[in-house]
């Protein structure tokens, strides 16, 4: 094989593989803090479907967080829009799922929130951007 047809092999290869790796991306939307990782499946998600918001909560160990009550809360990026608010319910151990239904086109962002067993609040806030009108 000569080298120029190597090279374009190689790189369909490398495209290949970027391309899987950024459409595996773009079907789900992950962000972590401190104990606190969230998934907002899938992604983007379109108005007036069920977009499922899952939550898992660890203590300093890496421990299951159990027992929690958490507020899920869907607003859009702009004065004027209700926000979407549901609680979440926990699954199993420390993971906690909850679903929001976008009423809207446009960036939103969703703000979990909760109280740590030891009395500390938190709010983590991730932002949803693009959510497709139907």
């Amino acid at each position: 094989m000569n080298t120029t047809r190597r090279w374009w092999l190689v790189m369909l290869v490398v495209m290949s593989v970027m391309s899987a790796v950024v459409a595996c991306q773009r079907n789900r939307l992950e962000s972590t803090d401190e104990g606190i990782t969230v998934v907002v499946e899938p992604m983007p998600p379109r108005t007036g479907e069920p977009t499922t918001v899952t939550i898992t909560l660890r203590d300093a160990e890496g421990a299951p967080v159990s027992g929690m009550t958490l507020e899920i809360e869907g607003n859009m990026n702009h004065a004027g829009m209700k926000p979407v608010i549901v609680q979440a319910e926990e699954v199993e151990p420390g993971r906690y799922v909850a679903t929001l239904t976008f009423t809207m086109g446009g960036d939103w962002f969703i703000a979990v929130r909760g109280t740590w067993p030891d009395g500390r609040p938190f709010e983590h806030t991730v932002d949803v951007p693009g959510v497709r009108a139907k």
